[in-house]
């Protein structure tokens, strides 16, 4: 676009009411977040850049003489009003379901002989998982156990989270796949517990440029992923990532 109709396109003017409302909207944001969370260093310094560059990206001089460097001060706006959403994200979000017991076979757990551990969890509209546990315990090979639930919960979580961060850091991802791994050991006094789990991902780009990039962003998900924020024992990563062209 010529440089002439640019400028007639701007009108020589300030930046249009949106744009001038998503500006004090972020502003505003800003200012009900501080006076919440108690002065939060980062909110305070975000705000303070938002205030300045809010001034200096929508005065009429910039964007008659400079109109490209007031688009790229916009951009520079945006990505601060995006990490205004994700500090706004601090709501909760409840997730339920159903569990029944279906291994009685007809006396109850009169003994430890009359009963079976098997169970079904489920939901409205979702399929029904069967489950049971590990057979080392009396349960069932060919029924998933508590232990293989939460690890491929792990493993879940953290594909999710680390798709969203390939994407929005431009790595094309094409294909990921994991066998994750969860360790429970037993004290002397009968006490269990997990002590472990160890994620494989492997991840197929589709440019050599992504590699490094690709497998730093597993540390990132692993900071963000709930179900590992959740847990008490260590979640160790072994990631490794391939080439392959579209």
């Amino acid at each position: 676009m010529p440089h002439n109709h640019f400028l007639q396109k701007m009108g020589h003017k300030r930046f249009h009411p949106p744009t001038e409302y998503i500006f004090s909207y972020a502003i505003t944001s800003f200012n009900e977040n501080l006076s919440n969370k108690k002065s939060n260093p980062s909110l305070v310094r975000i705000r303070h850049i938002l205030v300045i560059k809010k001034q200096f990206c929508t005065t009429p001089h910039l964007v008659r003489n400079n109109p490209f460097k007031a688009i790229r001060c916009l951009s520079v706006y945006l990505l601060l009003v995006q990490k205004l959403f994700i500090i706004n994200m601090s709501t909760k979000h409840t997730y339920d379901l159903n569990l029944q017991w279906t291994g009685n076979t007809g006396n109850g757990t009169i003994n430890l002989n009359a009963y079976k551990p098997a169970h079904s969890i489920s939901q409205d509209r979702k399929a029904t998982i069967l489950c049971s546990t590990p057979p080392v315990f009396g349960g069932e090979q060919e029924k998933y156990s508590p232990e293989e639930l939460l690890i491929s919960s792990l493993s879940s979580c953290h594909m999710v989270i680390y798709l969203y961060l390939c994407a929005i850091n431009k790595v094309n991802v094409i294909a990921y796949s994991d066998n994750p791994a969860i360790t429970m050991e037993i004290s002397n006094e009968g006490k269990s517990a997990i002590t472990q789990a160890v994620l494989n991902p492997h991840v197929v780009v589709s440019d050599t440029s992504m590699l490094d990039k690709a497998n730093e962003l597993h540390h990132e998900a692993n900071t963000l992923c709930p179900i590992a924020n959740a847990c008490k024992f260590a979640v160790h990563h072994s990631p490794t990532s391939t080439i392959e062209t579209l």
